[in-house]
């Protein structure tokens, strides 16, 4: 096999296997069980509109144990379009082995649209 197709191959199983780079994973817009490994960082990533209002909120205590919260970011998404949507995304850490349910509110100017719940299992 030549060298570039070698080459091609090995960046195309790093990103499917998810692991290289900054060792992040995102979860865009995330529903269900996520599986990820112990010690791997991750992030759950959801649409938001906070022109419009409609914002994700992580509800209840911090993950610890399991999983460690490690903040929130957000950004615009087309930053030239007025009321334009956005992208907020939470950090996480697969601290340990197990199961720990994350979970969020969708908001729309301050009523809840929806709760969700996110089961994350470490392996």
């Amino acid at each position: 096999m030549p060298r570039l197709a070698l080459f091609l191959l090995a960046i195309w199983l790093c990103a499917v296997v998810a692991g290289c780079g900054d060792g992040n994973r995102e979860f865009a817009n995330p529903r269900g069980t996520i599986e990820v490994g112990e010690g791997e960082r991750f992030t759950l990533a959801f649409t938001i509109n906070p022109g419009v209002g409609y914002d994700w909120e992580l509800v209840g205590r911090r993950p610890t144990g399991v999983v460690r919260y490690g903040g929130r970011t957000a950004e615009p998404g087309e930053p030239e379009t007025a009321g334009g949507s956005a992208t907020s995304r939470f950090a996480f850490e697969a601290a340990a082995r197990g199961t720990r349910r994350v979970i969020f509110l969708h908001r729309y100017r301050g009523r809840v649209v929806e709760r969700r719940i996110i089961s994350v299992r470490v392996t």
